[in-house]
C-alpha cells in the first residue's frame, strides 16, 4: 500500500516534503551552533571559576599570614610594654628605697593591684 501511495503522490507534494526536510536541517544545524557557542561560553566560565577559586585561597592564604603577624606583633608589643613598666616601677621602687622616703611618697605603682601599700618596696 505504502508503495502505490508514493507513486500516487505529485510532484508538488514532493517539493513541499523537501522543503520540510531543508528546514528541518537547517534548524537542526542552527540548534548545533548554538549548542556549541553555549558550550564554549560554559568552558570559559568554568575556567574563570576555577581561576577565582584560586584566587580566593591565595588571598585566604594571605589575610591569614596577616592575622598572624597581627597577632605575633601585639603579643610583642604587649611583652614589651610589660617589661618596660616593670624595669620602670623596679627603678622608682630602688630609688625610692635607696633615698629612704616614707611609704606614702613611694609610688602607687609599687604595690600589687588590690593589696594595701606596703610599708617597704622589694
Amino acid at each position: 500500500m505504502t508503495v502505490e501511495r508514493h507513486q500516487a503522490r505529485s510532484p508538488a507534494s514532493m517539493t513541499s516534503e523537501l522543503e520540510v526536510l531543508r528546514a528541518l536541517r537547517l534548524l537542526f544545524e542552527h540548534h548545533k551552533a548554538l549548542d556549541e557557542k553555549l558550550r564554549e561560553e560554559l568552558r570559559r566560565a568554568l575556567e574563570r571559576c576555577s581561576s577565582l577559586e584560586e584566587e580566593l585561597s591565595t588571598i585566604h592564604k594571605e589575610v591569614q599570614s596577616q592575622r598572624e603577624q597581627d597577632w605575633q606583633s601585639v603579643q610583642q608589643a604587649r611583652v614589651v610594654a610589660t617589661v618596660a613598666h616593670t624595669s620602670r616601677v623596679t627603678r622608682m621602687c630602688l630609688t625610692a628605697r635607696a633615698t629612704g622616703s616614707p611609704s606614702s611618697a613611694r609610688p602607687v605603682s609599687c604595690r600589687p593591684v588590690g593589696r594595701p601599700m606596703p610599708t617597704r618596696c622589694l
